[in-house]
């Protein structure tokens, strides 16, 4: 059985060129302001989550 590549055994430069050449993103769920901080881990910790959760800096 060959051994399967893993993230953490592939140089960082190469991963991050094929990210980039092949458009892959993150999938974000939702986001909150700073303000809503608890709100956002709370809803982490319900699992009701696909994909990130973003905590928005900007202050917008």
């Amino acid at each position: 059985m060959e051994p399967s590549a893993t993230a953490s055994s592939i140089k960082p430069r190469i991963l991050v060129a094929f990210v980039e050449a092949n458009g892959i993103r993150p999938l974000i769920d939702s986001s909150f302001g700073l303000d809503r901080l608890g709100d956002a881990f709370r809803y982490q910790l319900s699992g009701g989550h696909i994909g990130k959760i973003v905590i928005d800096l900007s202050g917008r």
